[in-house]
């Protein structure tokens, strides 16, 4: 397994607010892919056996513990579209009270990782718990 996901990367996301439908029609303006977080600095380290475990570190001094695997993509995967993906990473990120999963697939340059996230508990931006969104990971330059 690599070990590529190691060192320091920049991390963001953003949510999806729930849509409400009356009568066939939308009510309200919906808000997709609204900031969640702000830039916040993840410092992660994998063994050579895919295991993620690292510290999300938040300006306002909020700190998640991570842990996770780097996982290989599936083959041959469905779609066309997804043909240059080859790992994902599955990650868990907690405090003491909140728990959050996120999904990501890593870029084929590996320099950035995409995927989704779901508050299953106690959200600190005080989301609902089950808000999902999208999350964006940057390799900090050398």
């Amino acid at each position: 397994m690599s070990t590529t996901f190691n060192g320091i990367w920049y991390y963001r996301s953003f949510y999806n607010a729930s849509i409400s439908i009356a009568a066939g029609a939308v009510i309200g303006s919906p808000k997709l892919a609204e900031p969640w977080t702000p830039l916040a600095r993840l410092d992660v380290s994998t063994d050579a056996a895919g295991t993620v475990r690292g510290k999300l570190t938040f300006p306002q001094g909020v700190v998640l513990e991570i842990e996770g695997r780097v996982t290989e993509v599936p083959s041959p995967l469905p779609s066309a579209l997804w043909s240059g993906l080859k790992r994902g990473v599955t990650l868990t990120g907690k405090t003491q009270t909140s728990i959050y999963q996120l999904q990501g697939w890593f870029v084929p340059d590996e320099n950035q990782v995409v995927g989704s996230i779901v508050s299953v508990q106690n959200d600190i931006g005080r989301q609902p718990d089950g808000t999902s969104g999208h999350f964006i990971l940057v390799r900090k330059s050398e």
